[in-house]
């Protein structure tokens, strides 16, 4: 069960920054975003090579929320409008309270990170009721494992050479979040 009301899109802030729906102007930025091989090295997906892409992984994003399958952040920096990044909820399971996690930041604004997931993750927990929120980051995405870490985020597993990276197997490290570990961790326990 949900607390929030799936007709409209939960847009949420934190002082420097908006996380709100994707928009059909993101398709340029977000482009640039995904098409950048450094920022994207650490993702499972290859990097963008057309526009449409970028209009396509939109229209996804529409489509998942309106299916209550996952809900898609656009992240903007409050001052200037310019995109950062996505943060997502992906795979919500509604019966076992518990989602996935998913960041993706310009290479150069990994600053912000840290409090786009944490307002999703109190988002997760205190809207949609979740009890647990995993994500998966390849072992070198040391960017990544900062923001999980800091935002409570434990270790789970590790699932060795997962990822065929050019040429390479690399790890998988599985990170997780209990309701009961966000609450003390945000008291400071």
């Amino acid at each position: 069960m949900t607390w929030f009301d799936w007709s409209v899109f939960p847009a949420l802030e934190t002082d420097r920054l908006q996380l709100r729906a994707l928009e059909r102007d993101d398709a340029d930025a977000l482009f640039l975003l995904r098409a950048d091989a450094l920022s994207q090295q650490y993702e499972d997906s290859l990097p963008f090579t057309r526009l449409d892409q970028a209009f396509v992984l939109i229209e996804q994003a529409w489509a998942s929320f309106y299916e209550h399958r996952a809900i898609t952040w656009g992240v903007t920096h409050s001052n200037s409008g310019s995109f950062i990044g996505t943060v997502s909820l992906n795979a919500l399971d509604f019966k076992h309270q518990r989602a996935t996690l998913h960041y993706n930041f310009n290479r150069d604004l990994w600053a912000f990170a840290e409090s786009a997931v944490a307002v999703v993750v109190r988002f997760g927990f205190e809207q949609v009721s979740l009890n647990r929120l995993s994500l998966d980051l390849h072992a070198a995405h040391l960017a990544g494992l900062d923001v999980a870490q800091r935002t409570g985020f434990l270790h789970e597993a590790t699932h060795r050479e997962h990822y065929l990276h050019d040429g390479l197997y690399l790890d998988q490290l599985r990170y997780a979040l209990l309701r009961r570990q966000w609450i003390a961790h945000a008291a400071g326990v």
